[in-house]
């Protein structure tokens, strides 16, 4: 299995194609028990409330390297995620799931360094961050 990005369907099976990675790092937080605290007016002390399960925040580096069309292509499969509950598969191979994705933002599409197209190489590399939160 390599680097991918995997919508998910009702009940958290996953559906559709892949898109897939040379490289995604990052790492989605564990979701930790939330507590505020508040005060009231003329009441001395404060007041706590627990909220439950939450600050899954996650952002990831995601990396493709291909021919031009291929990256904005591939950018465009991105964004098409973008309000979708997705699987992210890193680097190592760890599956992190139900990561909402609320957004996709574009590093940079850049000529890959040391590319020589005549040979067959890829021509560009595409970098993105992908964020968003950890829904349970």
């Amino acid at each position: 299995m390599s680097a991918q990005v995997q919508q998910e369907g009702s009940g958290g099976s996953v559906t559709g194609d892949p898109v897939a990675c040379d490289f995604i790092h990052g790492v989605a937080p564990r979701l930790t028990q939330r507590a505020e605290r508040f005060q009231r007016p003329g009441v001395n002390g404060y007041g706590a409330i627990v909220l439950g399960y939450g600050n899954g925040q996650f952002g990831y580096r995601a990396v493709k390297f291909a021919s031009k069309a291929d990256v904005l292509s591939w950018i465009d499969s991105l964004e098409d995620l973008v309000g979708s509950c997705v699987t992210i598969t890193d680097d190592f191979e760890c599956e992190t799931a139900h990561c909402l994705l609320e957004r996709v933002t574009v590093e940079g599409v850049a000529t890959a360094r040391g590319a020589d197209p005549e040979n067959g190489d890829v021509d560009t590399r595409g970098s993105v961050i992908l964020s968003g939160v950890v829904t349970a």
